[in-house]
């Protein structure tokens, strides 16, 4: 779609552009409505910052969170093709702000959600420059020690039940858990038809990911199963052996946020998390 739209518009050199930052009130209906006078100024291509799906409430599009979805909050797909029409129209081109590097580190980035949950076995693996040479996987976004942390309760267990999935939380994060560790609470629950899972788990790989998850999603549709796995929840959450347990069973490991500075694992634009 995107770059059927691209090839209508004009592919002459640029004469003279307009920068346009989208967001914050400047969609794509309200670039449209400035066509016309951009046009009487003699612009001969519209210049427009990230239109690619970003963090929610972004408020620049820089911290991009997918790359094949043009970002629904300033007009999606429909808007963007109102807007190359009135382009078109007019003579205009379009230069937009193309940056792969710039992406948001975030929970609604299915990318950087499988790589922590996979690691190197992660398809989304190669997207992101990491030193796997490392033991893990730095995650600096405490705000105090991780022992501290560990000690205020500020991590806990949640579970997705539509979807079979663990994650730990911490403050308003979901951290997605790797698989295998997905045994080490399931093998705490009192039933036998969740119980039954871990060793299964234990041993998964990539391949069997979803296919186990949607077993777990299946088993928790039961209340008493799914009842099951919350007590076990409970019972993990009080215990903060079994939480650092659980941590240490990660790709990943968290870390006060001073530490970015000089001991991150992967490359990043931005220096401030």
């Amino acid at each position: 779609m995107i770059e059927s739209k691209l090839i209508e518009l004009n592919l002459t050199r640029p004469i003279a552009t307009y920068r346009l930052q989208l967001r914050n009130e400047m969609t794509f209906a309200r670039a449209a409505e400035l066509v016309g006078y951009l046009s009487s100024l003699g612009v001969s291509h519209l210049y427009a910052s990230p239109l690619f799906a970003a963090v929610p409430g972004s408020s620049h599009g820089y911290d991009g969170i997918d790359f094949g979805t043009i970002e629904p909050a300033i007009g999606g797909e429909e808007g963007f093709e109102r807007l190359c029409k009135a382009l078109s129209r007019a003579g205009l081109g379009l230069i937009v702000d193309f940056v792969p590097n710039h992406m948001a580190a975030a929970d609604d980035n299915a990318w950087w959600q499988g790589v922590l949950e996979w690691g190197k076995d992660s398809p989304f693996a190669s997207y992101f420059d990491i030193d796997w040479s490392q033991p893990k996987l730095l995650l600096p976004i405490l705000g105090s020690t991780y022992a501290d942390a560990l000690e205020e309760g500020v991590l806990g267990i949640g579970f997705n039940a539509n979807l079979g999935e663990l994650f730990i939380t911490c403050y308003d994060r979901r951290l997605p858990l790797t698989p295998p560790s997905y045994a080490l609470l399931l093998e705490q629950a009192d039933r036998p038809a969740v119980a039954g899972l871990a060793k299964r788990f234990a041993a998964s790989r990539y391949e069997q990911g979803e296919a186990l998850k949607n077993e777990l999603a299946l088993c928790a549709s039961d209340p008493e199963n799914a009842g099951s796995i919350e007590r076990a929840i409970a019972n993990a959450v009080a215990d903060r052996g079994w939480l650092q347990r659980m941590h240490e069973a990660q790709i990943w490991r968290l870390a006060h946020w001073r530490l970015a500075r000089e001991a991150l694992t992967y490359r990043r634009f931005f220096e401030i998390a």
